[in-house]
């Protein structure tokens, strides 16, 4: 171990003296090679330069060598331009690309926004049309439900008055009956009180000659001024009943022979002059202001033909028109409406409610005889 760590101190002094004697012969080189210098330098001060072949081509060379430096150096550059522009490039394409990603991005954040308000819209509108189909039904049916009470107030109205009036025919005609009975009964009774006070004047007569032929004449001619005035009594009452059956029937008859219409409007002027130029042709007129008055008339009498104006407040034309079609009662009595419009949706409509024809305002008092003599059944 001694011996081995002694070779390397020996080793280690060896390397020391090289490198001191490798250092002493550089400096001795640099000092020659500084001397030399001096000398080429004074030698070039004392003397006039002299260029060899060998200086000029190796100038050459260096020339060529710093060229090739220069262009390898501006192709490095170029290089590294070019490399810089396709980095920038790349970022520039990058940029756009990520740019239009986001534009892209905000488009379908804006396509989906516009679709999201659009569905809600359609909710809404959705929402806003059940809300007014349920709205329309729940009236319609609050106006069915009115109309068919109504219906049923005015049905019932018109049963009542049907029983009324009938009633009251047949009390009218048990009166005539009987009155018509009581015409031979009187006649009978008359027949019977002549006979009986004959009889008596016969037995007084008789009594009478036996006793006093001056009073029998007397009694007889007083049995012969009651016969006389018994029998005038029974003839005036005989008269007065056939008068009163006569007038009753020629009021029927009259009743019957003119036809009945039935004129609804708002309008009073209207309603007068509907009065008074059907009344001028032979027909009996009743009016009413709207549909609701034009009900209870028809729950009391039933006309010939109606006459209707089509924009009346409560009931207008047409709802009047569909009540009085429902009904088994009314059904057949003949609808005529009056409108100031001749548009074929408004026929169309009155057609649909069951009117029978349509008069346009204003009209010719012709025209209108003409129609309701048509519906009415009369003929000239």
């Amino acid at each position: 171990t001694e011996e081995a760590v002694a070779e390397e101190t020996e080793e280690a002094a060896a390397e020391e003296s090289t490198e001191e004697e490798t250092v002493a012969e550089e400096e001795q080189t640099e000092e020659k090679v500084a001397e030399e210098t001096e000398e080429a330098v004074a030698e070039e001060t004392t003397t006039t330069p002299t260029v060899s072949n060998e200086e000029l081509e190796a100038e050459a060379r260096e020339e060529e060598t710093l060229a090739e430096e220069a262009a390898q150096l501006e192709a490095e550059e170029a290089a590294r331009l070019a490399d810089e522009a396709a980095e920038a490039e790349e970022a520039a394409a990058a940029a756009e690309a990520e740019e239009s990603r986001r534009v892209e991005a905000q488009a379908e954040l804006d396509r989906l926004n516009e679709e999201a308000e659009a569905k809600q819209e359609e909710e809404a509108a959705e929402a806003e049309a059940r809300r007014v189909e349920e709205a329309a039904e729940a009236e319609a049916r609050r106006v069915e439900e009115a109309e068919a009470a109504e219906a049923r107030r005015v049905e019932e109205a018109a049963e009542a008055e049907a029983r009324r009036v009938e009633e009251a025919a047949e009390a009218e005609a048990q009166r005539v009956e009987e009155a018509e009975a009581s015409t031979p009964e009187a006649e009978e009774t008359s027949a019977g009180e002549v006979a009986a006070v004959a009889a008596a004047a016969t037995a007084a007569t008789a009594a009478a000659a036996v006793a006093v032929s001056e009073e029998t004449e007397g009694v007889e001619e007083t049995i012969q001024e009651d016969i006389a005035e018994l029998s005038q009594d029974v003839k005036e009452t005989i008269a007065q009943a056939e008068e009163v059956v006569a007038a009753e029937e020629a009021s029927q008859e009259a009743a019957e022979a003119r036809p009945l219409v039935l004129a609804v409007d708002d309008s009073p002027t209207i309603r007068k002059l509907l009065t008074m130029t059907l009344e001028r042709q032979g027909f009996d007129v009743i009016s009413a202001a709207d549909g609701v008055e034009a009900l209870t008339v028809l729950s009391e009498q039933l006309p010939d033909v109606i006459l209707s104006d089509i924009n009346m407040p409560r009931l207008n034309g047409y709802q009047l028109c569909k009540f009085v079609k429902k009904y088994d009662r009314t059904k057949d009595i003949p609808v005529i409406m009056l409108s100031g419009k001749d548009g074929v949706f408004d026929k169309m409509r009155g057609k649909m409610n069951g009117c029978n024809d349509y008069i346009v305002k204003p009209f010719e008092s012709a025209d209108l005889v003409s129609k309701v003599r048509e519906y009415a059944g009369v003929t000239v």
